[in-house]
């Protein structure tokens, strides 16, 4: 549904023009169904790439489709629901005239229409203030009706920057929720973010981008499999004996699991048969010996250095 091929984007930059490479040959593709998150510090590239996506900006090279048609065309939009990191809003209209508005504009018919808003305004959890104007809302409403409007026509390709900004715990389940029904629709989501346990959660593929360079890519599992391939081993036991084996932190981290369960991740795993054997003798009992797999997080924070 989403492809992207080689795209570069430059900049020009202050009082003497000076070009900076935002963007370097970023190729990714996102399948009919998935659930992509878009991963990176701030600066990183990733609403300059929702941007060309949406052909809000050209790229200086590289091409873009949607569902199989250039991004220049307007027709790859005409099935698309957006969500821009900033939104800016008519704040003098209310709930309900902002997505009676946003409908109009996709030329859904009126009695369809109203029957959409109240559906989505209750998902939305903005039921209550339909006839309050947009600028009485706090952030997290406005990103609720932000959310609202990106699925005011049925969209198959969501695309939503920064979609859980500025969202109270109860308005992110809310956003989740909504990502993971249009994914049981087979509707396709390509979402920036910074909550990466939610990314991690949520997603089919991932792609994690830094300084303009897409670094990792791909099925999360696959992703996540094949980058703990160097991650070590841990051993689960029983008995606190860290006090007895100070060189342990030579190896790897202890952590506290819970009571009279420990964690020791092992850096070099060709040391793991030593340490079996101190941990027997002292008394321990091994509960289990695996490769450490890397989490989402641990994962970003090994790339984005």
């Amino acid at each position: 549904m989403i492809k992207l091929e080689n795209i570069t984007k430059w900049y020009s930059k202050g009082f003497i023009p000076k070009k900076v490479e935002i963007l370097k040959g970023v190729t990714l593709t996102v399948n009919k169904g998935d659930v992509f998150g878009y991963l990176g510090p701030n600066g990183a590239g990733k609403t300059t790439t929702i941007k060309i996506l949406l052909n809000l900006l050209k790229s200086d090279k590289g091409s873009a489709q949607i569902n199989g048609i250039d991004v220049t065309n307007p027709k790859s939009r005409q099935s698309v629901g957006y969500l821009p990191e900033q939104p800016c809003y008519y704040d003098y209209l209310t709930g309900k005239e902002f997505l009676d508005y946003c409908g109009s504009l996709f030329r859904i018919q009126k009695q369809s229409l109203q029957k959409k808003i109240d559906e989505l305004l209750e998902k939305v959890g903005l039921e209550n203030a339909r006839n309050t104007h947009l600028r009485k809302y706090s952030r997290g409403m406005l990103q609720r009706i932000g959310i609202a409007q990106a699925l005011i026509n049925d969209p198959e390709v969501l695309i939503l920057d920064e979609p859980l900004s500025g969202l109270d715990p109860h308005g992110r389940k809310d956003v989740l929720d909504i990502i993971i029904e249009q994914k049981n629709k087979g509707n396709t989501i390509f979402f920036s973010s910074h909550i990466l346990a939610d990314a991690e959660s949520l997603c089919d593929k991932i792609g994690i981008i830094n300084e303009g360079v897409l670094i990792a890519e791909g099925d999360i599992d696959t992703v996540l499999d094949r980058e703990s391939a160097s991650a070590g081993v841990e051993i689960v036991y029983t008995t606190d004996l860290t006090g007895i084996y100070e060189e342990f932190g030579k190896f790897g981290n202890i952590d506290k699991l819970q009571e009279n369960k420990y964690r020791l991740t092992m850096e070099d795993k060709y040391h793991v048969n030593d340490i079996l054997e101190k941990l027997i003798s002292s008394g321990a009992e091994i509960l289990s010996v695996n490769r450490h797999r890397l989490t989402l997080e641990e994962l970003y924070l090994k790339k984005i250095r």
